[in-house]
C-alpha cells in the first residue's frame, strides 16, 4: 500500500510537467480543436479551419506592429526606420503581413500533406482488411475502416480549401490583415472585461499576478493596437471599435461553411493574453533594439524582484548565467523563433544547448525521486509574461514622461510670448525714470494692469498646464476601450493618417468573407 500510494503522488507531477509542454494559447487551440463543435451561446466563437490556423501563428509570433508608415508593412519594401525615426539595425524585430502569410501557406500546405497520408494510410489499411476472408469479425473491422476512410477524406477536402484560402490571402496581404483584425476584435469581446484600475499594494500585487503574470494592462495596449490597424485598414466601427466578424457569424447560413472549433470566454482570454504579450514585447524591441532592451530588462528584472514574482518552473541552472544573460536571450528567441520555433531557439542558442545536454545527461540522478521542472515553451512562459509586463510599464512611465516635457514647454513658451509679444515696447518703462514724487502723484496704471494681467494669464495657463497634463498622462493607461455592442463612445488612441485601402464597410462584408468559406 505504501508503494502504492507513492506511485499516485508522483502521477500529477508528471502529468503537470506534460501539460507546460507547450504555450497556453497553443493549449488552448488544441483543445477546442479536439473538442469540437458544440451546442455553444451566443459568448462563444465559432471559427473555420482557415481561422484557427491564422489564430495558431499569431499565438506564435504576435501581429505586425502598427507604425506611421503601415503601408510598409502590407508590402515587400525594405524598413529604413523604427516607429520614432531611428534608422533600423540588423537587429531589427519587425514582421510585415507578407512574412506572416508566406507562414500561413507554409502551415496550412503542411496541414494538407498530413491530411492526405493519414486517407492514403487509412485506405491501404482497408485494402487489406477487405482481402481477408469474410465473417463477423472481419465485417465489423471493415466498418471501422470505411468510417475512417470518410472521416478522413472530409478532413482532407477541409485541409484543401483551408490551403486554398491561404495562397489567397498570401496575394492580398491588405486582406489577410483586415481578416486578423477583426477575428481577434470578436475574441476581444468575448474575453470579458479588462480591469486596470488601481489600487492599494495588495491589489496591484494581484492584478500583475492576473492573466498568467501578464496583468491586464498589456492586454489593453493591444486593444488599442487592434484600433490603429482597424482605423488604417478602414474597418473601424460606428463606435470607435473594429469591426468583429468571423466567417460562421457573417455566413453562418451557408450550407458549405463547416466550423471546426468553438472557443468559450476563458479560451478567448487566453489567446488574447498571448498575442497581446507577443506583440507588446515585439514593440518595445523595436522601439530600443538589442542594445538599448539590454538597460530596460535590468530595470524590468528589478521590477519583478520587487514585486516578488516567482518563477516556479525555473531551471536550476538559470541562476548561474549572471546579468541579464539568459533572459535577453530568452526574450529575443522568443520573438526570432516565436512559440513554435522553441527548439530551434534551443539549438541555436550555445548556452540553452549546452545545459540542457548537462541536464539530460543529469536527469536519471536528479529526477529519480524529485521531479525537476523542464524547460519547454510552458515553462517559460511565466517568465516572458513577468518581464513583459514590466517593460510595458517602463515604455509606459517613459511616455508619459514625454508627454510631460513637450506639454510644460510649449506651455511655458506659450506664457512667455504673452507676457512680452514680439515687436512691443516694455509697459511701464517710464515709471523707472519719473521721481518718487511724480510717481506717487500719477501712478502708472498701465504697468497695474500689466502686472494684473500677466499674473492671471500665468495662473491661467499654469491652471491649464495641470489639467493637460493630468488628461494626457491618463489618456494612455486610464481610457476605457470601447465596447462590443455598437454603444459606447471610442476612447481608444486612433492614428491620425488617413488610408489608402478602399473602405470595408459592414454592409460589404459579406462580400469579403464570399467564396473565402472553410
Amino acid at each position: 500500500m505504501p508503494c502504492k500510494k507513492q506511485q499516485n503522488q508522483s502521477k500529477p507531477s508528471s502529468e503537470k510537467v506534460k501539460q507546460k509542454e507547450n504555450a497556453l494559447g497553443d493549449v488552448a487551440i488544441n483543445r477546442a480543436l479536439v473538442t469540437g463543435v458544440h451546442k455553444s451561446n451566443d459568448s462563444s466563437l465559432l471559427l473555420t479551419s482557415m481561422e484557427t490556423l491564422l489564430l495558431s501563428v499569431i499565438c506564435s509570433q504576435g501581429l505586425p506592429v502598427w507604425s506611421e508608415d503601415w503601408e510598409v508593412l502590407l508590402s515587400n519594401a525594405p524598413i529604413k526606420s523604427n516607429s520614432r525615426g531611428a534608422p533600423t539595425t540588423e537587429g531589427d524585430f519587425r514582421i510585415n503581413w507578407i512574412a506572416m502569410g508566406n507562414v500561413i501557406e507554409a502551415a496550412a500546405r503542411a496541414w494538407y500533406r498530413t491530411a492526405s497520408q493519414k486517407l492514403e494510410n487509412s485506405m491501404t489499411e482497408m485494402r487489406r482488411v477487405s482481402k481477408i476472408n469474410a465473417g463477423p469479425s472481419n465485417n465489423s473491422i471493415m466498418a471501422l475502416c470505411t468510417e475512417a476512410c470518410k472521416k478522413n477524406q472530409i478532413d482532407v477536402d477541409v485541409k484543401k480549401r483551408t490551403l486554398e484560402e491561404a495562397e489567397e490571402l498570401t496575394k492580398h496581404p491588405e486582406n489577410l490583415a483586415r481578416k486578423t483584425i477583426m477575428m481577434l476584435e470578436a475574441l476581444r469581446c468575448r474575453m470579458g472585461r479588462v480591469d486596470t484600475s488601481g489600487g492599494d499594494w495588495k491589489k496591484v500585487r494581484t492584478m500583475n499576478k492576473s492573466e498568467h503574470n501578464l496583468g491586464p494592462k498589456v492586454l489593453q495596449w493591444c486593444g488599442k493596437e487592434l484600433v490603429r490597424w482597424a482605423k488604417s485598414l478602414n474597418i473601424l466601427g460606428p463606435n470607435g471599435a473594429p469591426l468583429s466578424a468571423t466567417a460562421a457569424e457573417y455566413m453562418k447560413h451557408d450550407p458549405n461553411l463547416r466550423v471546426v472549433a468553438d472557443l468559450d470566454k476563458k479560451t478567448c482570454r487566453t489567446i488574447f493574453s498571448q498575442v497581446s504579450q507577443q506583440t507588446r514585447l515585439r514593440s518595445i524591441f523595436i522601439l530600443h533594439g538589442t542594445v538599448g532592451m539590454r538597460s530596460l530588462i535590468e530595470k524590468a528584472l528589478r521590477a519583478s524582484k520587487k514585486n516578488e514574482d516567482l518563477w516556479t518552473d525555473q531551471p536550476s541552472w538559470w541562476q548561474y548565467a549572471g546579468g541579464i544573460g539568459h533572459d535577453f536571450d530568452l526574450l529575443q528567441g522568443v520573438l526570432v523563433f516565436g512559440y513554435s520555433g522553441f527548439e530551434v531557439m534551443c539549438n541555436q542558442n550555445n548556452s540553452f544547448r549546452s545545459r540542457m545536454e548537462e541536464d539530460k545527461r543529469l536527469e536519471a540522478a536528479v529526477r529519480k525521486n524529485h521531479a525537476s521542472p523542464s524547460f519547454t515553451r510552458g515553462s517559460i512562459q511565466i517568465r516572458v509574461n513577468q518581464l513583459t509586463r514590466e517593460l510595458n510599464v517602463i515604455e509606459d512611465n517613459a511616455n508619459a514622461f514625454r508627454i510631460m516635457q513637450n506639454i510644460h514647454s510649449s506651455t511655458a513658451t506659450d506664457i512667455e510670448k504673452r507676457k512680452r509679444p514680439l515687436g512691443s515696447i516694455q509697459t511701464g518703462i517710464g515709471s523707472f525714470f519719473a521721481t518718487n514724487q511724480a510717481a506717487k502723484a500719477k501712478p502708472d496704471n498701465s504697468a497695474a494692469v500689466v502686472d494684473v494681467d500677466s499674473s492671471d494669464d500665468a495662473c491661467a495657463n499654469v491652471t491649464s498646464l495641470k489639467h493637460n497634463i493630468a488628461t494626457e498622462c491618463t489618456s494612455e493607461d486610464h481610457q476605457t476601450l470601447p465596447q462590443c455592442d455598437n454603444s459606447a463612445n471610442d476612447e481608444r488612441e486612433t492614428p491620425t493618417k488617413k488610408s489608402k485601402i478602399s473602405t470595408n464597410s459592414p454592409s460589404t462584408l459579406d462580400s469579403f468573407f464570399k467564396k473565402k468559406l472553410v
